[in-house]
């Protein structure tokens, strides 16, 4: 006989996620722990996101870490994203001030096992994000970094920077950053 799955409304996972020991993701009911990262993630994740942090315009953009959760409001998917910057008025889901909708700019590190889910169906659920601008994709594996950003025809084109001499212009929110500032000291996991 099958195991029943447990459903759960959104609101019943955000009350257990504030409670949980570990992160989990959240759509269409069901709930998915998410994966624990490597150093080189942790490193690069913190990079990119100080260098963020030290570029915005804090009066107007804020960035967030990966503690703070996103919630797609057109597809119901909740999860926590690298990192992410939202720019003017956070606007928050469910009624609550723990789940943020609106992000400018949502940055995810690669690692083998996610990869395809966060370059696939996650970039498709984010898209879904009115005020989603730029979405930042980082290797471990060496210094590359991809970003994706929306045209004003809708579209999504993709920019590639490989190499510690790259620097990639954030239209969205007024900040460039360089490859090498990212992954500067950074021990790299070698390729997949």
């Amino acid at each position: 006989m099958p195991t029943p799955v447990t459903r759960y409304t959104e609101i019943e996972y955000a009350d257990l996620e504030l409670k949980a020991p570990y992160k989990s993701e959240y759509f269409n009911g069901e709930i998915f722990a998410m994966a624990g990262g490597t150093m080189p993630h942790s490193e690069i994740k913190l990079a990119i996101l100080s260098l963020l942090r030290a570029g915005v315009n804090r009066q107007r953009c804020r960035v967030l870490d990966s503690d703070f959760r996103i919630r797609v409001a057109a597809t119901g998917l909740q999860t926590y994203p690298d990192g992410s910057v939202v720019c003017g008025a956070p606007q928050f889901g469910l009624g609550r001030r723990d789940c943020l909708e609106n992000p400018t700019v949502i940055v995810e590190v690669l690692s083998e096992s996610t990869q395809a889910y966060d370059r696939g169906e996650k970039f498709e659920h984010y898209k879904r994000i009115p005020s989603l601008r730029e979405h930042v994709l980082a290797w471990q594996t060496r210094p590359r970094v991809e970003v994706f950003r929306l045209q004003p025809d809708g579209t999504w084109t993709a920019s590639v920077f490989d190499g510690e001499e790259s620097a990639m212009s954030l239209e969205s929110i007024g900040v460039t950053l360089r490859t090498g500032d990212i992954y500067a000291g950074i021990e790299l996991t070698g390729g997949w």
